[in-house]
């Protein structure tokens, strides 16, 4: 008999596999749409939350580093040196001013200037005797310290070889140069290059960022382009940046340059008396590239779980047509009926070999399924293992990177750990060459009564202050060092003699230095111990131990003097 419905003309086989078939695949979907929801929704939220971390701690290099050139001008103007503007001839500023530039190769103009905007001494003489009135950190400088944005170089441009495929653009900072009663002598202005953002970005930044299309973007106070992009490319758009502005910080998603992203957002806060400039730091990776894994596994559960549909449809026709035979047998007899006499009633199929080994066909094709979901499951333990090992990587590099600082927030010097990685190498050296090798520590007599007297923050800046002397007297190749409090050591490739020379060089200079602080100035002495780093020293705590028995012995013998340590057997040396 003919009949119109579809399902009617196939075979009971042919119904089965191509039903099993599209059950497995219904099932394969289903789990590759969870699989996808879950581990996109779970990788976005871990990439979110390290890229709102990495715009936290670019923001805070940022912060700080701009802090330290902020409090760098403020010093500098501070300086006697300087506060006798009207007494130092030309070759001397311009002498103190290159020095400086050669200590912090970061700015590429220092300028002394005139109360009626004349520049009087600069470095590399550029602009000397030109008019910069009109320029706005000049103008603010009078008033106090000030840090203006990045901007294009103007009077500089020509003189340092700017071209318009590598424009020079400065950020200025600038102090008022005060004299003893509080009236200004003149501006110290300095251009900080602009490169400096780079080199945070470079510090900040790791193969894997690169490899990974991670990439950071700083944008002014209006949105604009200072790195990362064009520069003064307008952003103002984003919405990370808007809820920057307002304080806020995480990440979220939306298109940038473009391209859908997931972004970490920060606004710079400024840092102690920096005010900060209102930059905003955006940490960018492409949503694809975080997503690859994702679609990765989304590939391969795809291919798995075509191989598994053809061969279930296979394994599904072949078990319906065993199934079909007694159905059949069922068929052949019931067309009998009634034909032949030997066949009186329909055979019972319930409870025979048919029906078991159906039943047990149908078991092992749960199981065979519990294994495809077994295998999906292990696959997706997999990916989330692999997530959570590159996590612990990124993570193990930014532990990296917060470890490597070395220096001291107060005076810009050289920390311990700074100290010892370098002592290290000067050690090895001495070892290797047989040259010389010192050691001076440095302690402010009585500074307990300065901080009783004038306060912590004074305190701080008379630090500060003893901290650039040092600068100035030792050389260039010597290594200085805040141990802490109000200890500083110099490590210098030099003989005992020359290091005592040194100590008295800079134990004088410091005496008859009085220290501007707040139209106050401030007299302090120092006691100096300097001792030798011997051969045998396991390493360099075992020469500062010494310099500090001959630093002691400084103290007792009535300090502001220079004491020699010997050996222990010997008397100390001391000069004052």
């Amino acid at each position: 008999m003919q009949t119109k419905n579809f399902l009617d003309r196939l075979s009971l086989s042919t119904q089965l596999g191509i039903a099993i078939g599209a059950l497995m695949a219904g099932l394969i979907f289903l789990s590759a749409l969870s699989v996808n929801f879950y581990a996109s929704h779970r990788l976005q939220a871990r990439i979110g939350n390290d890229l709102a971390v990495r715009a936290t701690i670019m923001r805070k290099a940022l912060d700080h580093g701009m802090y330290e050139r902020y409090r760098d001008i403020a010093n500098f103007a501070n300086m006697h040196f300087i506060l006798n503007l009207e007494q130092a001839s030309d070759r001397q500023l311009a002498s103190l001013l290159d020095r400086m530039k050669t200590s912090y190769p970061l700015y590429s103009w220092i300028g002394i200037v005139q109360t009626d905007g004349t520049v009087k001494a600069a470095t590399g003489e550029m602009l000397i005797g030109q008019n910069v009135s009109a320029r706005g950190w000049f103008q603010e400088a009078l008033d106090g310290p000030y840090v203006g944005d990045v901007h294009d170089a103007m009077l500089l441009a020509g003189l340092m070889g700017a071209s318009e495929l590598e424009p020079l653009r400065f950020i200025d900072v600038s102090a008022p140069i005060l004299a003893r009663d509080g009236s200004v002598l003149g501006v110290l202005g300095a251009h900080l290059s602009a490169n400096w953002l780079r080199d945070v970005r470079d510090a900040t930044q790791s193969v894997d960022d690169l490899e990974s299309q991670r990439y950071f973007m700083i944008l002014d106070e209006e949105g604009k382009v200072l790195l990362g992009g064009p520069f003064g490319e307008d952003y103002a758009g984003l919405e990370s940046l808007k809820r920057a502005r307002q304080g806020k910080s995480g990440f979220l998603r939306e298109v940038v340059n473009g391209r859908d992203s997931i972004v970490g957002y920060h606004a710079t806060e400024g840092f102690r008396d920096y005010p900060g400039l209102g930059w905003v730091v955006l940490s960018v990776q492409t949503t694809s590239k975080v997503l690859e894994p994702v679609v990765r596994l989304q590939m391969l559960i795809a291919v798995i779980g075509l191989l598994l549909t053809i061969v279930a449809m296979i394994l599904g026709w072949l078990t319906a047509r065993r199934l079909s035979a007694p159905l059949n047998k069922l068929r052949e007899t019931a067309e009998m009926l009634g034909h032949d006499t030997r066949e009186v009633n329909l055979p019972r199929l319930f409870g025979n070999r048919e029906l078991v080994a159906l039943s047990q066909s149908l078991r092992a094709l749960v199981r065979r399924l519990q294994r495809a979901e077994g295998a999906v499951e292990q696959m997706h333990s997999q990916v989330e293992s692999r997530i959570a090992e590159k996590t612990s990587e990124l993570q193990a590099v930014n532990q990296s990177l917060i470890e490597l600082a070395e220096r001291d927030a107060l005076t810009g010097l050289l920390n311990r750990r700074g100290l010892e990685a370098r002592g290290l190498n000067l050690m090895t050296e001495m070892q290797e060459t047989g040259g010389d090798l010192s050691i001076l520590l440095l302690d402010i007599d009585h500074f307990k009564a300065v901080n009783d007297l004038h306060g912590h923050l004074v305190g701080d800046k008379v630090i500060q202050a003893i901290a650039w002397q040092c600068l100035a007297v030792a050389r260039g190749e010597d290594v200085i060092c805040r141990l802490g409090g109000e200890e500083i050591a110099i490590l210098s490739s030099s003989s005992l003699g020359g290091a005592m020379k040194l100590a008295e060089r800079l134990r004088k200079r410091i005496e008859s230095t009085p220290i501007s602080v707040e139209s106050a100035l401030v007299s302090v002495t120092t006691s100096i111990g300097v001792a030798a780093v011997a051969e045998s020293d396991l390493d360099l705590m075992t020469a500062i131990a010494r310099a500090d028995e001959a630093l002691y012995m400084a103290k007792r013998g009535g300090r502001n003097r220079s004491v020699l340590y010997v050996d222990s057997d010997a008397d100390l040396l001391s000069a004052s």
